[in-house]
């Protein structure tokens, strides 16, 4: 039974499943010059860039950002011109309004649920934390709660094959890799 969302959820959990839906719907763009068009279908607007200095020499990130929807950020990596990863941040709280991630969090995985099955691997984590995901078509689905000391939503969306290589070549790079620990889970299982 799908839980109706209270009107102090914003974004409205539906608009989180709509952007879900747009990302698994459509091609990942292969190219730098279809970003912005791709984008623009998935209703985002790209931001400004991020330069981090153990970046690889052929990837590129920066921030994204979805007009007119509350979130606290949102992001964007390729790897040799080819978008691999989105990341957005919903609901951002502090320790005195952890129940909105949490209700967030049971509302979006209740509807993913209804729409693409039951997650591939759910783990509850320490204090209440949470996390699923789902893998459909190239993409993959990941969602945490993050409950304590920074309540927010967490909606990873990865092409999985990219992704996965992006992986390996920072561990590669560097002898680590520090990342969301559904992302560090498949890794080591491949």
């Amino acid at each position: 039974m799908a839980e109706t969302a209270p009107p102090y959820l914003d974004p409205h959990p539906d608009v989180i499943l709509g952007l879900i839906n747009r990302v698994v719907s459509v091609r990942w763009p292969e190219d730098p010059d279809e970003l912005n068009a791709y984008f623009r279908t998935i209703d985002c607007a790209r931001g400004p860039m991020f330069e981090r200095q153990d970046d690889m020499s052929d990837s590129s990130r920066g921030s994204l950002l979805m007009p007119g929807v509350l979130m606290e950020g949102g992001s964007w990596a390729t790897l040799a011109g080819k978008l691999h990863s989105l990341g957005f941040f919903f609901y951002p709280g502090t320790q005195g309004s952890r129940i909105v991630a949490g209700l967030a969090f049971d509302i979006v995985q209740d509807r993913l649920t209804n729409v693409y099955g039951k997650a591939a691997d759910e783990k509850g984590h320490s204090e209440g934390n949470r996390s699923a995901l789902w893998e459909v078509n190239e993409t993959s689905i990941e969602l945490y709660a993050h409950i304590n000391l920074a309540p927010v939503l967490q909606l990873g969306l990865s092409h999985r094959d990219l992704t996965l290589l992006h992986d390996k070549l920072i561990i590669e790079k560097r002898g680590y890799l520090v990342g969301p620990p559904l992302v560090v889970q498949r890794l080591c299982d491949s």
